[in-house]
């Protein structure tokens, strides 16, 4: 069990050893709060606020062109009546697809999309990678769906 307060992550038996080592006048035990707010050390210290992001996962070297894509959305300002560009790369020679997209899109518009302008040319890839950006997260679930169908 952890506790936090005023910007300190101390846990409980943490504390504790604290409040042995410090005593206060009359035998009191010093107040641990007290000592964090006034300790230079811990006001100028900050912790974790967020749980590591662990190993990163390697992907396969892809083995023939145009079977292994990556897709990204990048958000630019209005344009046209555009504020997305959709980029589809292939990952074993960079060969790239742009398009551009209305905000917010929806996984049947990105579907439509695939199919114009990738699926047409080269045919289904054998692994799609997307990214793990804001614009996209709403869209990749559907669209996953959509594009098995």
């Amino acid at each position: 069990m952890t506790i936090l307060k005023l910007g300190m992550l101390v846990t409980r038996k943490h504390s504790r050893r604290l409040a042995r080592s410090f005593i206060g006048k009359g035998g009191e035990r010093a107040n641990i709060w007290t000592l964090v707010r006034e300790c230079a050390v811990c006001q100028t210290t900050k912790h974790e606020t967020v749980k590591s992001a662990g190993l990163l996962q390697l992907l396969s070297i892809p083995h023939s062109p145009l079977l292994d894509i990556v897709m990204d959305f990048i958000g630019l300002p209005h344009s046209n009546g555009f504020s997305i560009i959709l980029s589809m790369i292939d990952r074993l020679t960079k060969f790239a697809h742009f398009f551009s997209l209305s905000h917010p899109s929806t996984a049947v518009k990105v579907a439509q999309t695939f199919f114009l302008g990738v699926f047409k040319l080269h045919g289904m890839p054998k692994s799609i990678v997307f990214d793990k950006d804001p614009i996209a997260q709403p869209i990749t679930h559907n669209l996953i769906g959509k594009l098995r169908a």
